[in-house]
């Protein structure tokens, strides 16, 4: 994880093997970061990236539906966990 104060706000970079997570107040910062690695890394194949609500990381659930507020859940990491070792899930 890397962090850095652009246009007054941090900007945080996560990464896990050839996953990124790109977050900051302003999109265009983030769009410009995205040009950056591009330039650097994008010429044998064009990077991959998505901008949605809900992502999946990792196995992680991340939802960014309510302004202002993050949600994260592993619900359907630790049910499909349960399941590989025949264990029912109860609410």
């Amino acid at each position: 994880m890397a962090n850095k104060t652009i246009k007054g706000k941090q900007c945080t970079i996560i990464w896990h093997v050839d996953d990124l997570k790109i977050l900051h107040a302003d999109k265009d910062v983030v769009e410009n970061i995205l040009e950056q690695f591009a330039t650097k890394f994008g010429q044998d194949a064009p990077l991959k990236t998505s901008r949605v609500k809900v992502l999946d990381y990792l196995d992680i659930k991340i939802d960014y539906c309510r302004k202002g507020r993050v949600m994260f859940s592993m619900e359907e990491y630790i049910k499909k966990y349960w399941r590989k070792r025949h264990i029912t899930w109860r609410a």
